[in-house]
């Protein structure tokens, strides 16, 4: 997964009992609006960035104002899918060295 990419940072409850499909992340470095339009851009893949309607949240976390950026994954998504994200992420973060 995304959790041990350098310069990646993963927010939310650590193990998968008590999370919801919501994954939130950014890369050092770099502005997640930026990802997101390089995630759309390059890699045909689909994020929201920001501060999704809950400054308050980001406040608590560290990421207020520019936020994170989101991933939705639902009951569709494919292995595959997800496998994609993980592998985008991983070139975008490196290229951020």
């Amino acid at each position: 997964g995304i959790k041990g990419l350098t310069g990646v940072t993963l927010y939310g409850q650590a193990g998968t009992q008590k999370r919801t499909p919501v994954v939130s992340f950014n890369i050092a470095g770099m502005d997640p609006a930026a990802v997101a339009l390089e995630l759309d851009d390059h890699f045909n893949i689909m994020a929201r960035s920001g501060i999704h309607c809950a400054p308050s949240a980001h406040k608590t976390i560290g990421t207020y104002p520019q936020g994170t950026v989101r991933f939705s994954f639902s009951y569709f998504n494919t292995q595959e899918q997800i496998a994609k994200a993980i592998d985008a992420i991983r070139k975008i973060s490196r290229r951020k060295k």
